[in-house]
């Protein structure tokens, strides 16, 4: 694993670090690894798990593709392992509009990371103007609900200019708490 800003996807967040699954990191592992983390993607981002959450959110993914009359829709996933570290955080954000769909897979059964859950978040002043890149203060919102970090649990969300999710500052010492993320790609043209 690397911290997320050696990756080159962004330049904050060090104290989370991944492995993206991806040439660059598979081929650091040993054939019978990379088969292991293929056969994983296989499973949590395979086409059962990605057709049952479109079906589940497609009152609210349907405006933003119906526009593109498109008869099939290929929804593109991408999976990062995650360790996210001591006094990792995140502001509230809704994430880029080239995402549809995100799933957070909690993996460590350690109950020292039960209250550091995804919280979600409704923004305090009501005309608050979507920014989809931004990273927000958490002062800004009020935490509507927080989904506890219990392992072999799924966080599934849609992407939408109201979708704000966060993590607040994870004060636990020696952190390493796991998770698989999966982010289905919008189509190209999506609103």
């Amino acid at each position: 694993m690397m911290s997320l800003p050696e990756t080159g996807r962004t330049s904050s967040y060090s104290e989370r670090f991944v492995m993206l699954l991806d040439d660059r990191f598979l081929k650091k592992l040993s054939a019978e690894d990379a088969e292991f983390w293929l056969n994983v993607a296989r499973t949590v981002m395979g086409p059962p798990v990605i057709t049952a959450c479109y079906h589940k959110f497609q009152d609210v993914l349907i405006p933003r593709i119906e526009h593109l009359n498109q008869d099939t829709v290929i929804l593109n996933p991408e999976m990062l392992v995650v360790s996210d570290r001591s006094d990792y955080k995140i502001g509230p954000h809704t994430d880029t509009r080239a995402r549809f769909i995100s799933l957070l897979y909690y993996l460590s059964p350690d109950p020292k990371y039960r209250s550091y859950g995804t919280g979600l978040y409704t923004p305090k002043d009501p005309a608050f103007p979507v920014e989809d890149r931004r990273h927000h203060s958490f002062e800004d919102f009020n935490l509507h609900s927080r989904v506890d970090y219990k392992s072999n649990r799924v966080v599934i969300f849609p992407r939408t200019d109201r979708s704000y999710h966060g993590v607040e500052p994870v004060p636990v010492e020696n952190c390493d708490s796991r998770l698989l993320i999966v982010n289905i790609r919008a189509p190209e043209g999506a609103r």
